[in-house]
């Protein structure tokens, strides 16, 4: 993998655009990441590992703010890198999630969602191969054959955690090593087996608590203790239970058959002597009914004949009921047409004579009503022409009201008119007023923006001096600190100068040349100087000069700035204090109200005066209209009139002065309606009439045909039809109950009985319940030993089945528990007491210790090398955590180290060491792509110019094959020892990149 070109905007510390061009440091195969902390070095690697896998390493990727904070507001986060991957050369684009202000409003910013693209050059163009972020991720891992955290530990070797790992236990070596080379596997499959030795335990105790709850069933079924905690006994157990309920059962069936025959035996005695108790009892009863009837004979006989007369004088009773009907309708007839003849006759009517015939007063009726018709049609003719009249009298009023409101509306409009004129002149000279105070409003809008600008002026002004004053004091105070250590570097480069000779002769040895003179002899060297300063002292105090000029210049800026604002605010204030301005900005707006107040006075007066010229030529127009309705509706109203007196004297000839026709007409329908009253009274009076006599003829002739004297005969003798039917089914019952006695008393059955004596019934039924008791008790305990021995027999083999089940689980679960004892180290054929896991890490560990051996024993002069043990490390306590040991030989000594013991400038030889192996390591396991782009990040400033230039030619073989090592520190003697460099500046207005 070769990194060509990164960009970034927006991102982490760097507000603007910054570039890396990887390529131009690749020509010199080794350059310096340089910066003050905090500048943003580790952000530019961070942008790497975003850039490739959507993810930063470590605990930044949980804030989840990439976007960096000095940006202007609206610019999007973007990181681009341009990489050759396989051969292909790759353009990959991401955007970070980050929250853009809303260009309309103060409401709450959009989140923007991150994005990602990725292009191949082909041919010379740029084309796409994905914009979906899964897409884009999946296809730069498998190109790359790693992870972002594999990636991190192979192309950027963080050496402080490198430390940690060199002086951790067996655990955290575990879980480095196996986020590396993805053995989680192993690690599962432990788990796995643990996992499944929980389980079949657990199916082996769920099938013996099956088991058993069988026993505890078969046990409950029997009704027998509960046998003890032994399966292999309980086989036996169970046929000892099942062969004593076979005999019980047997000994109950036996008793249940003698007493159900006994039972037998007396029921069947017991039916026979019900049946002669209900033989006699039904003599007996039949005895004592002949004699009731006997004596019920006499009484029998007198019915007979009131039945007899009865129905002869049926046929009869029909023509009684019709005369009495046509009776009693003959007496109410009467009474209805002397009513209606005293209603007429109450009313001034002629009505009949009551002594004359009924056809005759019929005659005379029919007369009077035909008189009644005809004053009913001429008084209804009349409505129509009192009805004309009272609409005609209407009109004529609304017509009066009509004209009355017609004159009035023509004298108010003529006092509108003669008003109009000075209202007219009131509303122009109002209207002149307000237009001109309306065309000072513009001015006052601008003197009262002007006035606001000096107040808010003369409000920061005082703080604003009081700033300049502290910004002077500071740039005064920078200056100071300036000027005190740039005489302290004057000084120390005095004491080295002074001190030279010192420094030289302290470095001078027996039998060496003098690097002055090139003599091998020293005969007066210089005495050495204590507290002498060196050159980093220099370096040091040349450092901090810097920072304090750094210092001075940005004091100088601020106080520029603070001047700038002071004069600003002076200009703006117009000299004005605070009150002042305030007073003005106060009567600036009171005027610019009223200007507005007159604006909106004028506009309304306007309308106003429009409002009235559109009113005085409606008027005029209305009252030229109203002048010829008034002499349309005197015309009108005159003809009307006339009309109206001629039809009110003919109504007057006709009804009276009153002109009260519906008295009129209701006398005249009351007459007519007692007219036809009395003739239908007198019609229905002659018809009864004829009725009765009928009626009287016809029962006459049945009395003589049924052979009574006269009609009250017929009436003594008839009975109602319900008394005649009882009297009929009386004397039928007495007949057919007689009859009944008599078969009985007849029967060979009856009469046998009659002749025996009274049987034992009450003896018999008290000796069946007894021996029904026996039975059912027998029958019960029968069936229950029989349901018991079936239950006993269904549960035995279900408890056989679950036994049978439970074996096999039983020898599953030890399988298992053996082996995951084994892989969890702890079963006894497990010699190591190592875990699968660690086993599998400690052959990957062992890789990476012959790895960073090939660089440990070089850096440090053949003095130091790895060795890899199985025997837990210090502090690892936990069973089965062996098999991930580390030591390190010492070949001067020949003994072996805890790598805690080593000093700081050996710890990073080991770090370092353990790095570039482990990076080669997972490298070649991973499958992943050569790296020709390494990073290696801090810790160079714990070794002395010896160490560090063993460690620089290691660091210059890393080149070899064309891959590039960029060290990331912010040693100084980095910086003279690495002459390709990028360099991360920081500001207050963000961090910027600088390639040289």
């Amino acid at each position: 993998m070769h990194l060509h070109r990164l960009e970034l905007t927006a991102y982490g510390p760097f507000a603007g655009t910054e570039h890396v061009d990887f390529d131009a440091l690749a020509q010199a195969g080794l350059f310096l990441l340089t910066g003050h902390t905090g500048a943003g070095k580790t952000s530019l690697l961070d942008a790497v590992c975003f850039a490739l896998f959507g993810s930063v390493p470590g605990a930044r990727e949980q804030t989840g703010r990439l976007r960096s904070d000095h940006a202007e507001s609206g610019v999007a986060p973007r990181v681009q890198l341009e990489l050759t991957v396989g051969g292909r050369r790759l353009r990959v684009v991401r955007s970070p999630t980050w929250w853009a202000p809303r260009k309309r409003g103060r409401g709450e910013p959009i989140k923007q969602q991150p994005t990602a693209t990725l292009a191949e050059r082909i041919d010379g163009a740029w084309r796409p191969l994905s914009s979906r972020i899964p897409e884009v991720t999946q296809q730069l891992q498998s190109l790359l054959g790693m992870d972002v955290r594999q990636f991190t530990q192979v192309a950027m070797l963080p050496q402080g955690q490198f430390a940690d790992f060199l002086r951790a236990g067996a655990d955290e070596r575990r879980n480095v090593l196996e986020r590396l080379f993805g053995t989680a596997r192993f690690r599962s499959i432990e788990q796995w087996l643990v996992d499944h030795r929980r389980t079949c335990n657990t199916r082996a105790e769920n099938a013996l608590a099956l088991l058993r709850r069988s026993v505890h069933q078969v046990a409950g079924a029997a009704a027998v203790e509960v046998p003890e905690e032994c399966p292999d006994a309980w086989p036996d157990w169970m046929a000892a239970t099942l062969a004593v309920l076979d005999a019980s059962s047997t000994e109950a069936a036996t008793r249940e058959e003698l007493t159900r025959k006994a039972h037998e035996a007396t029921r069947a005695a017991l039916e026979d002597a019900k049946i002669l108790h209900g033989l006699r009892v039904r003599g007996l009863q039949a005895r004592s009914d002949l004699q009731r009837l006997r004596s019920a004979q006499a009484r029998a006989a007198v019915d007979a004949r009131r039945l007899e007369a009865a129905e002869r004088a049926a046929p009869a009773r029909g023509h009684l009921e019709r005369l009495d009907t046509a009776t009693t309708a003959l007496v109410l007839r009467q009474t209805a047409a002397d009513e209606a003849c005293r209603r007429a006759a109450a009313i001034a009517l002629p009505v009949p004579d009551p002594a004359s015939p009924c056809g005759d007063k019929v005659t005379a009726a029919e007369e009077l009503v035909l008189r009644a018709g005809l004053q009913v049609e001429a008084a209804t003719a009349l409505q129509d022409t009192v009805r004309e009249h009272g609409a005609a009298q209407r009109w004529l009023d609304s017509l009066r009201v009509e004209l009355a409101g017609a004159r009035v509306s023509v004298q108010e409009i003529a006092v509108r008119l003669a008003d109009a004129p000075g209202h007219r002149r009131d509303l122009e000279r109002r209207l002149s007023r307000a237009q001109r105070s309306a065309a000072q409003e513009q001015r006052w809008r601008a003197d009262l923006a002007r006035s606001c600008r000096a107040r808010d002026a003369a409000v920061a002004l005082p703080p604003a001096r009081q700033e300049q004053q502290r910004v002077v004091e500071l740039c005064n105070a920078a200056n100071a600190e300036l000027n005190r250590r740039t005489a302290l570097v004057n000084d120390v480069v005095r004491a080295r100068l002074e001190g030279a000779a010192a420094w030289l002769a302290g470095r001078l040895a027996d039998g060496a040349d003098c690097p002055v003179c090139g003599s091998v002899d020293h005969p007066r060297p210089h005495p050495s100087i204590q507290d002498h300063p060196t050159e980093a002292d220099e370096q040091e105090a040349r450092h901090q000069v810097e920072v304090s000029r750094t210092a001075t210049s940005t004091t100088a800026a601020m106080v520029t700035d603070a001047g700038e604002a002071v004069a600003r605010l002076e200009a703006t204030s117009d000299g004005r204090s605070p009150e002042d301005a305030r007073l003005a900005v106060e009567r600036a707006a009171a005027e610019l109200e009223a200007a507005g107040a007159a604006a909106d006075q004028a506009t309304e007066l306007h309308d106003e005066l429009s409002a009235l010229e559109a009113a005085l030529t409606h008027d005029r127009d209305q009252q030229q209209t109203a002048a010829a309705k008034v002499t349309e509706l005197t015309e009108r109203l005159r003809g009307l009139e006339q009309q109206h007196r001629d039809r009110g004297a003919r109504l007057i000839a006709a009804l009276g002065p009153e002109l009260d026709l519906p008295a009129h007409l209701a006398r005249v329908l009351q007459v007519d309606s007692a007219s036809r009253d009395v003739l239908r009274a007198l019609r229905d009076l002659m018809a009864a009439g004829s009725e009765h006599a009928s009626a009287q003829a016809g029962a006459h002739r049945a009395a003589d045909v049924a052979g009574f004297a006269d009609l009250s005969a017929v009436r003594a003798a008839a009975l109602p039809a319900v008394e005649l039917s009882r009297l009929r089914e009386h004397l039928q019952d007495h007949r057919d109950e007689l009859l009944r006695v008599e078969d009985v008393l007849t029967d060979p059955e009856v009469a046998a009985a009659l002749a025996r004596p009274e049987p034992p019934v009450e003896e018999l039924l008290g000796r069946l319940t007894d021996q029904t008791a026996s039975s059912s008790a027998a029958a019960r305990t029968a069936s229950v030993l029989r349901a018991r021995r079936q239950e006993v027999t269904r549960l035995a083999a279900a408890t056989q089945a679950a036994r049978l089940a439970w074996l096999p689980q039983q020898r599953t679960a030890a399988l298992a528990d053996s082996m995951a004892c084994l892989v969890e180290g702890k079963a006894a054929d497990n010699h190591l007491r190592v875990s699968l896991s660690a086993f599998v890490l400690g052959s990957r560990l062992r890789q990476v210790v012959d790895a960073a051996n090939e660089r440990f024993t070089p850096m440090s002069s053949g003095r130091y090398s790895f060795e890899y043990t199985m025997d837990k490390s210090a502090g690892d306590r936990r069973s089965a955590s062996g098999g991930l040991g580390l030591l390190v030989r010492d070949q001067w000594t020949g003994q072996t180290r805890d790598p805690r013991t080593l000093s700081g400038g050996e710890t990073f030889w080991a770090s370092l060491s353990l790095a570039l192996g482990l990076s080669d390591v997972v490298t070649h396991e991973t499958g992943g792509v050569e790296l020709h782009t390494l990073f290696v990040d801090e810790g160079f400033g714990s070794l002395d110019a010896d160490s560090l230039d063993d460690v620089m030619d290691v660091l210059d073989s890393l080149r070899s094959g064309g891959r590039t090592v960029g060290v990331v520190s912010h040693v100084e003697t980095m910086r003279e020892r690495i002459s390709v460099q990028v360099r991360v500046g920081k500001d207050r207005i963000g961090s910027t990149v600088h390639q040289t």
